[in-house]
């Protein structure tokens, strides 16, 4: 197969159909590896990094950890759930680009809370609050940040207009 950017990609998949490896033309690997279940475990990217996956019981992410091929960590995110399996934390530390200093450590604080019908009704990043409205549809009629406010709009078919 050919990507957008005019490369030569070539797949590899294991005998239940999941993806093992995407390689360029220039033998550039990245490798995939699985759990049991068939989730992603293990990714190994082209330029020596490495991303590791953990679930808990019932298949939730709970923690995502990106590692440079120095062993230097990139990300290291952890993913809290309620009863309902709908996400309710998310917690950790992301190196990100930084045009005045290069490398910036930013921690990561995020929590979500839900309706009874586990609509997400709030997201508090890093102490900033966004709140969501649905009407009895589940049509989400409203999204407020601070002073601004987004609403939105449904036809007779529930349909966004």
């Amino acid at each position: 197969m050919t990507d957008g950017r005019g490369r030569v990609l070539s797949y590899g998949y294991d005998h239940g159909g999941r993806l093992t490896s995407v390689a360029d033309e220039a033998g550039e690997i990245v490798s995939y590896r699985h759990t049991p279940g068939g989730k992603v475990k293990e990714i190994r990217h082209r330029n020596g990094a490495r991303t590791a996956y953990e679930y808990d019981t019932e298949g939730n992410i709970i923690r995502l950890l990106t590692e440079a091929r120095d062993g230097g960590t990139i990300c290291d995110l952890q993913y809290v759930y309620d009863r309902n399996g709908n996400r309710t934390a998310k917690a950790g530390t992301m190196i990100l680009p930084d045009h005045s200093r290069g490398l910036s450590a930013q921690n990561r604080d995020i929590r979500y809370r839900y309706d009874r019908m586990d609509r997400l009704t709030a997201e508090v990043r890093d102490g900033e609050e966004t709140c969501y409205l649905y009407d009895l549809c589940g049509n989400r009629l409203e999204k407020r940040k601070g002073e601004k406010t987004e609403r939105y709009q449904y036809n007779r078919k529930n349909q966004l207009v």
